[in-house]
């Protein structure tokens, strides 16, 4: 794989696009649109305190076409970035979304074809931004596959070799669903409830009462799992709680920073699709009934 495309310069794209700038191993630009050019080519991005040269280009028929997309956006952002990664996308390339949610690689795939569409989630990752720059104590890793990984495709094997190359951290875990699960679980305890306390990692290290309410939210998604099928248990809530404490007290979860930033959450990502699957599967969701409530109120108070 030749030519990487990342779409998508948030703390979590920024953070892993930086270790493609820095290794220079791979023909690596970032795709805007023409109005992110012209802002962006005029503002450094400063990931750890160190400016990163990215390469940006406007996609069009006369562009390479990709071998790999890395989609880095927000949920409500999807769309928009299908859009835009059509003039580069040929008939070998693979795009690898690194979102939150279950549904993701659904739309990805609706749009341009399971043989196009890899598995991705992140984990780990704390990185913040704010003041214009992004920082992170703790990158994490890039979770990515099939469905299933007993056996490498040839395409998760090419991945895996840009990522080697590149210096970015991942995982192919044999079963990936259970896994996107797991970190749809923790996301929905994690960003959900930080958005309403406006409560940095910190306070989830040193505060029982916020822990608790976290690993109640959980429990929940961890329901909705097990009636899909998804074997999520309570050891899956313990191996988050005993990576927590290595994330930056000050880190903020991804909707914690939007609604600090007055931007539109992803609640609809995260509690919509548990209340509507709660509903559909005949099972009671009442903390996220009253999360996505109080998500949605806050929005439009600040809108």
């Amino acid at each position: 794989m030749k030519n990487i495309y990342l779409v998508g310069l948030g703390a979590i794209g920024a953070s892993f696009g930086a270790r493609f700038v820095e290794s220079r191993q791979s023909n690596f630009k970032v795709l805007v649109d023409e109005n992110r050019y012209h802002r962006m080519n005029n503002k450094p991005v400063v990931v750890n305190g160190v400016e990163v040269a990215f390469d940006y280009i406007v996609p069009s028929q006369d562009s390479p076409k990709a071998d790999l997309i890395i989609l880095a956006t927000k949920y409500n952002q999807l769309k928009e970035a299908l859009d835009l990664i059509e003039p580069v996308v040929g008939r070998e390339t693979q795009i690898l979304s690194v979102l939150n949610g279950i549904t993701t690689e659904d739309i990805i795939a609706n749009r341009y074809g399971w043989n196009r569409t890899v598995y991705g989630i992140c984990f780990g990752i704390d990185a913040v931004r704010e003041n214009g720059e992004i920082r992170y104590g703790n990158i994490g890793r890039i979770v990515f596959g099939e469905a299933e990984n007993s056996e490498k495709t040839d395409r998760i094997i090419a991945i895996e070799e840009v990522f080697k190359k590149n210096n970015v951290p991942y995982e192919i875990p044999d079963d990936f669903l259970r896994i996107m699960w797991r970190k749809f679980m923790i996301n929905c305890g994690s960003n959900l409830t930080s958005a309403i306390l406006l409560a940095p990692y910190g306070v989830y290290q040193e505060i029982p009462e916020a822990q608790s309410l976290m690993i109640d939210v959980m429990k929940e998604v961890m329901k909705i799992a097990n009636a899909k099928g998804i074997a999520l248990g309570q050891s899956d809530i313990n191996g988050y709680m005993e990576l927590l404490p290595t994330f930056d007290p000050a880190g903020k979860s991804s909707t914690h920073q939007d609604m600090e930033a007055n931007r539109k959450t992803e609640v609809e990502l995260f509690a919509g699709v548990v209340c509507n699957l709660g509903d559909e599967l005949g099972i009671e969701t009442p903390l996220h009934d009253m999360m996505y409530k109080m998500i949605v109120t806050m929005e439009k108070m600040r809108a």
